[in-house]
């Protein structure tokens, strides 16, 4: 597992391309997760995205299902959500 300190950080790492599963907040400093979000998808990046955020509305959640994201998890989420989002996407038992 591996965090970024922000989105531009994310994008500049030698490994970009090698990520499973990306969890982003929706809010952040400098980039908001889904324009992240799209320029991943720009960059080939298809790594399996679970927003979260403390602001979900029905347009924000569109909006998400839209990008392709698997979900948008209102915080404070449960970890068990969380957890299934990651068994499903990566087969983890």
């Amino acid at each position: 597992m591996h965090g970024f300190d922000c989105a531009h950080a994310l994008l500049d790492a030698a490994r970009v391309r090698d990520i499973a599963f990306l969890i982003a907040d929706v809010r952040m400093p400098g980039m908001s997760g889904i324009e992240l979000h799209r320029r991943l998808l720009a960059n080939g990046c298809c790594s399996p995205m679970v927003f979260i955020t403390a602001f979900a509305t029905l347009e924000l959640e569109q909006r998400v299902a839209a990008a392709g994201a698997l979900a948008l998890l209102q915080k404070p989420f449960d970890l068990a959500l969380m957890a299934g989002w990651l068994t499903r996407t990566l087969g983890a038992p």
